[in-house]
Parts: C-alpha cells; sequence; structure tokens
C-alpha cells in the first residue's frame, strides 16, 4: 500500500462587487439614435435617458438591453432605490439634484424634497419631476454627492 493522500481540487474564489444594482425601464429620449448596451446615459427628462456625452451631464447607469430612440430600455441605474418625494419650493424638474428637507407628507408619509444648493449634500436625483407640492419620482443615490461652491 502507497502512502498517497487524496489532494482537494483547489478553488478560486472570486468576489463580484455590484455597482450597478437597480433596473430601471425607461424611454430612450434619443432624438434618432439607438442606445446600446453598455452605454453611459444621463436623465434627459421625465422618465427618460440619453447617452452621456459630456462631462458635465450627471450619469445614472449604464444600458443593459438597449432600444431605438423613443423606444422603452432597460438602464442599470448606480441608485440605491427609486421612491416617491414631495416637491417642495418650487417646480423640480427632471434631473435636479435634491436633497431631504427632515419632513414627511402628513396625509401619505412621502418625504419632501427640496433642490440642493451650493455647498449642500443631494441625496438623490429627480426622475420624474413635477410642481411644487405635486408628488415626483426620485432615484435615491448611493452616497451624497456634495453640490459645487463654484470659484
Amino acid at each position: 500500500m502507497g502512502t498517497e493522500s487524496i489532494q482537494p481540487k483547489s478553488k478560486t474564489l472570486h468576489r463580484i462587487y455590484e455597482s450597478y444594482g437597480v433596473f430601471l425601464n425607461v424611454l430612450n429620449g434619443e432624438d434618432a439614435n439607438t442606445l446600446y448596451q453598455g452605454q453611459g446615459v444621463y436623465i434627459s427628462a421625465n422618465n427618460s435617458v440619453k447617452a452621456k456625452t459630456l462631462g458635465s451631464q450627471f450619469a445614472i447607469g449604464v444600458v443593459h438591453v438597449g432600444n431605438a430612440a423613443g423606444e422603452e430600455l432597460s438602464v442599470r441605474a448606480n441608485i440605491l432605490c427609486d421612491s416617491l418625494a414631495k416637491a417642495i419650493g418650487g417646480n423640480l424638474a427632471a434631473a435636479t439634484l435634491v436633497r431631504y428637507n427632515g419632513n414627511r407628507n402628513s396625509t401619505t408619509g412621502v418625504p419632501e424634497v427640496v433642490a440642493a444648493a451650493d455647498g449642500e449634500y443631494a441625496d438623490a436625483i429627480v426622475f420624474s419631476g413635477g410642481n411644487a407640492n405635486d408628488e415626483i419620482r426620485i432615484l435615491v443615490l448611493k452616497s451624497q454627492i456634495k453640490i459645487g461652491t463654484g470659484s
């Protein structure tokens, strides 16, 4: 009899870091261009996105399943979740960075948000905007963003 031993097969463990975790079904807001998987996108209007081409455009994620202009597509967004909120202090248009003001609607319990100003931290970005006191749809950011103070 030999003195051989049986060694288990080696295993390689891979950690998967999920940086874009929430899927959103949105409208391709491009005038004529198809958006393809992997393209970075920004909010261009209520419930729609366009291809990110400028550094000043705030990317919300990447296209997961592309589609033609005017059609619905899937975006893998770099956010915690989407949520309803109440617009306070005036019209909050799509793509406005907002912060919670600490209050909730007394009837519905929906949190109130205001536009984040220079020097403040934004908690979310408006996805489907509205007028003052309207319920709007926001995308809650994974981490706060400090609004530039300008130089």
